[in-house]
């Protein structure tokens, strides 16, 4: 609930609106404190999340390797998953201009039926996100 439609709610409180309530001032001290959001450190958060999947990805990336074990691979692939099914549309530009999908689309070859079956998953969940933006 944002802060004006808090207030409006409080507002139409019997004995609020009068100031009967002795904590009005209280309440609205603190809906003007506590629901203020702070920008710089949303900011700082999201490039620091940003910063985090790119280099988690490049891992990815690294894992997607001829050489690399099933578990290596299927990690990977879970990562992948878990950034496009919770990710903004610029979330898939990323995973997209990444190159990863085409070393996904690799991991079908792959001798386990298991990464092949999540190679499968990861891509079709990547198609379901692209075809909801």
């Amino acid at each position: 609930m944002t802060p004006g439609r808090l207030r409006n709610h409080l507002e139409n409180i019997a004995g609020f609106a009068t100031g009967h309530m002795g904590f009005r001032k209280d309440v609205e001290e603190s809906i003007a404190a506590d629901l203020n959001p702070s920008i710089a450190l949303r900011h700082t958060i999201e490039e620091w999340t940003a910063r985090n999947e790119a280099a988690q990805l490049d891992l990815a990336r690294t894992s997607f390797s001829v050489g690399s074990s099933e578990g290596d691979i299927l990690q990977a692939l879970n990562f992948v998953l878990h950034i496009c099914q919770r990710s903004k549309p610029n979330k898939q530009h990323v995973i997209h201009k990444s190159g990863v999908i085409y070393l996904i689309v690799d991991m079908l070859k792959n001798s386990s039926r298991e990464v092949q079956l999540k190679a499968l998953e990861t891509l079709r969940n990547m198609e379901e996100e692209d075809s909801k933006t």
